[in-house]
């Protein structure tokens, strides 16, 4: 479980895949920053079900509050979150500055950095993706950024969404994996490796299963390889040895009372940034709605050998735009579990994979302990799989 703090709504990007309507990114219809009240909300949060969750920055672009405001967030989480807990903010990057890295040295902070691979392949990110110009600027100033955020020790994490533009060729899938071992070189050797979802006039830059399933495997093949952390495929091999579900995307989210919780810029509650998308901003207080997986279970995930640590993946991903739905990225998802299962059990054959357990129960599920999301007998608190 996640609790997100959104400092602002707004964003300096025009990315073109962005699912966040353009509305909540114009400057006219900015909700009024109040620290005071996030903090009581995170206070209220973080004394229920939510008590030990991850606690992180995000946006909008959550650099355009500056940093002397991005360092009282930090403040008031570190109130709450365990002794050397670390701080996460994720951010394109394109307003550190020396005096912002000045402030991150101070902290024991992750900086996730959004960015889609090397310079020929991130173009659909950007102040202006349309003008070449202006997106030659922008990859020219992120990597010098990178480097002396490294060099100024800045733990820094790669967000990397996948799309026809750096996945939908093998000879693309080929200059990513160069620069994840860039990354490498520079110390960035963890990031994550999410398929974009097509929105509207976005779709024909959605990549197909066919072309998902070939990035992944070889981009796993890669991470492996070097020893790198990269998800979803850390979390994947978690997941077929029986540790807890790692991703919310795995784990049976509520589309109206999502798992990840955002805590808006005037302290409202509301859901993963996800269902913003849907218009969805006011968060659901029901417990007991498990309608999509016990629908699913019996649907379009029946007899799922990777039901139990998939459950479906995430509502916002439904196939057709339907929450209700199977992920349309269901055909890759197996497949890659596949190919890592099949990989471990190559490497250790006596390895017991959590896909050898024949329980059937949607809700039992080895270490899955989400505390805010209804069982199928009504109760906040899913039984455990016996192994």
């Amino acid at each position: 479980m996640t609790i997100l703090l959104l400092p602002t709504e707004k964003c300096n990007f025009q990315c073109t895949y962005c699912f966040e309507p353009e509305t909540m990114r114009q400057t006219t219809n900015e909700l009024t920053l109040n620290l005071e009240s996030i903090e009581n909300s995170l206070k209220s949060i973080y004394s229920g079900a939510y008590h030990g969750a991850g606690i992180g920055i995000h946006g909008g672009e959550a650099t355009l509050v500056g940093p002397t405001v991005i360092e009282e967030l930090f403040k008031i989480m570190q109130k709450y979150m365990p002794p050397n807990k670390t701080l996460s903010l994720t951010t394109n990057a394109h307003l550190i500055d020396d005096n912002f890295i000045r402030m991150l040295k101070k902290y024991p902070v992750h900086i996730g950095v959004s960015m889609d691979g090397p310079p020929e392949l991130n173009t659909l990110r950007g102040p202006d993706p349309t003008n070449k110009e202006v997106t030659a600027r922008y990859n020219k100033r992120l990597w010098k950024t990178l480097k002396k955020m490294r060099k100024a020790g800045i733990s820094i994490g790669a967000m990397v969404v996948l799309h026809k533009e750096n996945a939908g060729t093998p000879e693309k899938v080929d200059k990513l994996i160069e620069w994840i071992k860039d990354l490498a070189d520079m110390g960035i050797t963890s990031g994550r490796l999410n398929p974009m979802g097509g929105w509207g006039s976005c779709k024909h830059l959605e990549l197909t299963n066919e072309e998902l399933t070939y990035a992944w495997k070889r981009l796993f093949d890669a991470t492996m390889e070097y020893g790198l952390a990269w998800n979803p495929f850390r979390e994947y091999v978690d997941n077929l040895l029986g540790f807890p579900v790692g991703s919310c995307t795995m784990g049976q989210c509520n589309f109206f009372s999502t798992m990840t919780i955002s805590v808006l810029p005037d302290g409202t509650i509301s859901n993963c940034d996800r269902t913003f998308a849907d218009d969805l901003h006011v968060r659901s207080t029901r417990k007991e709605r498990c309608g999509r997986y016990l629908a699913m279970n019996a649907g379009d995930c029946k007899d799922c050998k990777y039901w139990k640590i998939c459950g479906g993946g995430c509502p916002g991903n439904g196939i057709g735009g339907d929450w209700r739905r199977k992920s349309r990225f269901c055909e890759s998802i197996y497949e890659l579990y596949e190919y890592i299962g099949d990989k471990l059990k190559g490497l250790l054959p006596n390895t017991y994979l959590i896909t050898q357990n024949n329980n059937k129960d949607p809700f039992k599920v080895m270490n899955y302990n989400f505390t805010d999301r209804p069982s199928a007998s009504g109760s906040c608190k899913p039984k455990e799989a016996k192994q």
